[in-house]
């Protein structure tokens, strides 16, 4: 055999083991997409999730024999809380951009009431347990 049909023989082999490597499952699993300018990209409000409120970490919700409303006199707006179950609850109510009110302890038939102002940001944000 000559140098020529050496060579040949040599280059086809070398040809046909790259082909079967590249048409392997493992290589083909290894090899990562690169990402292009035309894909989309996700946005931050996307990606992020809400943070906790710090004042309700921890807070349960109240069982539903509780209830609450709001209203508005001359003075203020007011949230009022009222125990309709047959055992005591604790409840707190929560004003975003106000003061909450403190923990009342409710025993059954009783209510607890707070005030907030009137100012636009402070609004009523809920009854929890405390």
């Amino acid at each position: 055999m000559n140098i020529a049909t050496r060579a040949t023989l040599a280059l086809a082999a070398g040809v046909m083991s790259i082909g079967f490597m590249s048409a392997s499952p493992v290589h083909a699993a290894t090899t990562a997409r690169v990402p292009s300018l035309a894909d989309p990209v996700p946005s931050p409000v996307e990606t992020q999730t809400p943070a906790p409120d710090p004042t309700k970490v921890g807070a349960q919700a109240l069982p539903t024999c509780v209830d609450a409303w709001t209203g508005r006199d001359w003075r203020s707006r007011w949230a009022k809380v009222r125990n309709n179950c047959h055992w005591t609850v604790r409840a707190k109510i929560y004003i975003a951009w106000g003061a909450d009110s403190r923990c009342f302890v409710l025993a059954p038939a009783r209510q607890g009431f707070h005030r907030f102002p009137h100012s636009p940001p402070a609004r009523f944000d809920g009854v929890r347990e405390c």
